[in-house]
């Protein structure tokens, strides 16, 4: 929830599944089906997918796939979320040449460490995600994701109470 998630993910097939982070996949090999919210697509070496928080998304990884996947979590996601009100990137980015420009900061926050300053952090996120939304148009936010203030809600409890005996009720 409060720390950035950065890793080179080799062949990896992620189930369906959605989180309160803007996810940003960058193929650095091969290529990968997506499927983000309803869309499925072919996602090649220098494509970027954006999956923006609460979309449901998945991948299916080829034999020689190679992504560096960010997750930006809620409490460090604040200046995007303002960019986009009520609007997100397209999933698929595939505008290869302008997106190997913005491979280093992806980099550059798989090689941080722990004693990496978060300001520091949050300096290549405000580049990667301000060259993003220079270049690539908004587009609307899915209506299925529009209101998941429900959702919000029982991941706010389930934080909240997670040391506790959890019930259905």
């Amino acid at each position: 929830d409060s720390k950035i998630y950065a890793q080179v993910q080799k062949p990896y097939n992620s189930k369906l599944h959605f989180h309160r982070a803007f996810e940003i996949a960058y193929i650095t090999e091969g290529e990968a089906l997506y499927k983000v919210e309803e869309k499925s697509f072919i996602a090649n070496t220098d494509d970027i997918i954006f999956s923006h928080c609460y979309y449901r998304h998945c991948s299916f990884d080829t034999p020689y796939h190679s992504k560096i996947v960010i997750a930006v979590p809620d409490a460090l996601s604040y200046d995007f979320s303002v960019l986009f009100k009520d609007t997100t990137l397209p999933a698929h980015l595939s505008d290869t040449n302008f997106n190997k420009k913005l491979l280093p900061y992806f980099q550059a926050l798989v090689d941080a460490d722990n004693n990496t300053s978060e300001i520091i952090l949050k300096g290549y996120l405000n580049l990667i995600f301000g060259y993003l939304a220079s270049h690539y148009k908004n587009v609307a936010i899915s209506p299925k994701s529009k209101n998941v203030s429900i959702i919000v809600e029982i991941l706010d409890f389930i934080s909240l109470h997670c040391n506790e005996p959890l019930t259905l009720d």
